[in-house]
């Protein structure tokens, strides 16, 4: 969580921590733990201060000393802003879902 000198909250994030076996399924237990950023905000009025970034730079620490070993972060595809915030952050686009109104 993120706040200013008086104690407003400007900025959060939440993860999950999935449990996984070798060959990717989810299971009870397992030594291979992956992560997922299921939401990280700024409100409007602080973007560009570099919030988020220090959101996930802590967000990852505390899941690194947690044994988690990937993260996974999901987002809206149009939203380009998102795509150059995580490049910088150093993360890689794995994955994309195509959707189909019937």
């Amino acid at each position: 969580m993120a706040e200013t000198m008086e104690g407003k909250v400007v900025g959060f994030s939440v993860a999950k921590i999935l449990k996984k076996d070798r060959l990717g399924k989810l299971v009870s237990k397992s030594d291979i733990k992956s992560e997922e950023v299921t939401s990280l905000y700024v409100d409007a009025h602080y973007r560009g201060n570099n919030i988020g970034a220090m959101l996930m730079v802590k967000t990852e620490s505390f899941l690194k000393k947690q044994g988690c070993m990937h993260i996974g972060i999901r987002i809206f595809w149009p939203n380009k802003n998102a795509h150059g915030f995580y490049k910088k952050l150093g993360y890689e686009l794995y994955n994309a879902t195509y959707i189909k109104e019937i």
